[in-house]
């Protein structure tokens, strides 16, 4: 176990390199990936990742499904499963075009995926509330 723990941790550092150098991403958008790989880690009881396949991708989509907010007995958010699997499916994509990691099937990564109708509600706009005409002209004839 604890040998591909190792090997899961290097080949993590790799592709953290590679988006943050390859693709110029953020640390703070690197970070997302890191969670979202921390979740998979957590669902899989830090597995190998070559042993990747659509019954544990199905699988980890509805223990999401599930999962509760820390510190909280809501669950977590549609945008929030969305953000992660979309996380996980650029992994996993990137993953399997690495030495020692072909062998993971493509089709079983576009199942990391919301229904469409999930999709949808995760990718709305969400209303904003501003203030009435009457309110802001209050804040600004309080300004002295």
């Amino acid at each position: 176990m604890a040998s591909i723990i190792y090997k899961n941790e290097v080949i993590k550092r790799k592709f953290f390199g590679y988006v943050r150098h390859s693709k110029g991403f953020s640390e703070k958008t690197i970070e997302c990936y890191e969670k979202a790989i921390w979740l998979w880690d957590d669902f899989s009881h830090k597995a190998d990742y070559v042993s990747f396949n659509k019954t544990a991708a199905e699988g980890f989509k509805n223990w999401l499904k599930v999962k509760k907010k820390a510190n909280s007995q809501q669950e977590i958010s549609v945008s929030y499963r969305y953000d992660i699997l979309r996380y996980l499916r650029t992994f996993f994509e990137w993953l399997s075009k690495q030495k020692g990691y072909r062998r993971i099937d493509q089709t079983a990564i576009e199942y990391l995926n919301l229904s469409k109708a999930e999709a949808k509600i995760a990718t709305q706009p969400r209303e904003v509330e501003i203030p009435s005409l009457e309110e802001i002209k209050a804040v600004i004839e309080g300004i002295k």
